[in-house]
């Protein structure tokens, strides 16, 4: 059974708002978790991709097949006007040991996909109705849909190969501060969004937990701190 729009099937020009949130849909789906969840399942054998920890939740091969199935669903089938031959069950109870690699090539294949459909989409198809699934949705509905439940399984993935590997992934190395951006032992820290003062001589953890006359600040994540001297900090 085909899936497509059902009215308002006019041509129209996108809107710069349409414009900004294809682009923005675009490049979180297949500039950011993508080459993310790529890095992740590569950094792990074929066996660990289908562990799973009980039966009452999914492995990582589940889940690239899962995501692939949905991709494929909701963004390429439903505004290329394909058939849906999609069998979501299988999607999570397959238990053979897919390859890796085979995995990745499918979902990458669907991603380009999907990337197409995205970098063409017209405001009218973001307004028209759609029927995917058994819902009633709109095109918009539709590709918030996908980047929403990517994002989800995505950090599903994200989460099991840190518990696998034990170790950080990296994807924020850009955002950590350098070592001289630390200030020295016995500064006085105030914090941006608060009066509180801090005055910490911790061990700094990049240096193997040894104290190092630096100051480590996570009162919270990703908020900004300045010294006395109206330097700013950021903490991770």
């Amino acid at each position: 059974m085909g899936v497509g729009p059902t009215r308002n099937k006019k041509k129209m020009a996108a809107s710069p708002v349409s414009t900004l949130f294809l682009e923005f849909s675009r490049a979180k789906l297949i500039e950011q978790y993508w080459p993310r969840l790529r890095s992740c399942v590569e950094s792990l054998t074929d066996e660990q991709i289908w562990w799973r920890p009980n039966d009452a939740s999914n492995s990582i091969g589940n889940l690239l097949l899962h995501l692939n199935g949905n991709v494929q669903q909701w963004l390429v089938a439903s505004f290329d006007r394909l058939t849906d031959a999609r069998d979501r069950p299988a999607e999570f109870a397959e238990r053979r040991h897919v390859p890796a690699a085979d995995l990745l090539e499918q979902l990458g294949s669907t991603l380009e996909r999907a990337s197409g459909v995205l970098s063409r989409l017209t405001e009218a198809e973001l307004r028209a109705t759609y029927h995917i699934q058994g819902y009633t949705v709109s095109g918009v509905h539709a590709v918030y849909q996908v980047v929403e439940h990517f994002g989800i399984h995505y950090g599903q993935i994200v989460y099991i190969t840190k518990l696998i590997g034990g170790k950080d992934l990296g994807f924020y190395r850009e955002r950590r501060p350098n070592a001289s951006d630390l200030a020295p032992c016995g500064s006085i820290m105030r914090c941006a969004t608060s009066a509180t003062r801090f005055a910490f001589c911790g061990p700094d953890r990049r240096a193997g937990g040894k104290r190092d006359g630096r100051v480590r600040v996570t009162c919270a994540p990703r908020v900004a701190h300045r010294r006395d001297d109206g330097a700013a900090q950021r903490v991770e």
